[in-house]
């Protein structure tokens, strides 16, 4: 090889090496403070879903629970299950307050990379506390499309179903008092 073919070769690998390392020491900076802002969106979303709820406490999901149920939480009042579904752009993560007798309190969607007339939609009907979803139950269920949005809402209708089905499992392990707590 020649050395005039060698130069540009050293001087792009060194450049490559750099940015490399570079890269690196920026994620490391940055990755707890991203790490430590979705546990506090979490946090905040747990008590929005579930308002009456003193404290969480992490449940163990396996593989009795549906596959897009990826994180469940037991409270003193419920549980919270936050479900990723695939919408029309992309994924949604969606928390999701079940009360002890099996209704929906609230719904949250903590993370989506929807596109916004599709969330602008969606997201104001079917979030919060008094959304189209609060009071149903898994027999009650009927999901709740929105035209002009129909893959976004229907996935949102899915985080909610497999809600409701992870409470029906997480039901049977743990059992709530006649007073619902």
């Amino acid at each position: 090889m020649k050395k005039s073919n060698l130069k540009p070769i050293i001087v792009l690998s060194a450049i490559c090496l750099i940015v490399a390392l570079i890269l690196a020491l920026i994620n490391s900076v940055t990755s707890p403070i991203i790490k430590e802002a979705q546990a506090k969106a979490e946090k905040a979303a747990l008590q929005k879903v579930l308002p009456d709820a003193e404290a969480f406490e992490d449940l163990i999901i396996d593989e009795r629970y549906p596959s897009s149920v990826k994180k469940g939480y037991k409270a003193d009042c419920g549980f919270v299950f936050r479900a990723t579904v695939t919408g029309k752009s992309s994924g949604l993560i969606i928390m999701i307050g079940i009360d002890s007798y099996g209704k929906v309190v609230g719904t949250e969607v903590i993370s989506d990379k929807e596109t916004d007339s599709y969330s602008a939609n969606v997201f104001p009907l079917v979030s919060g506390t008094d959304s189209v979803y609060s009071g149903m139950t898994a027999e009650s269920f009927e999901p709740f499309l929105v035209s002009g949005a129909t893959l976004t809402s229907k996935a949102y209708g899915e985080a909610v179903r497999a809600a409701l089905q992870a409470f029906e499992i997480a039901q049977a392990e743990f059992k709530f008092d006649e007073i619902g707590g």
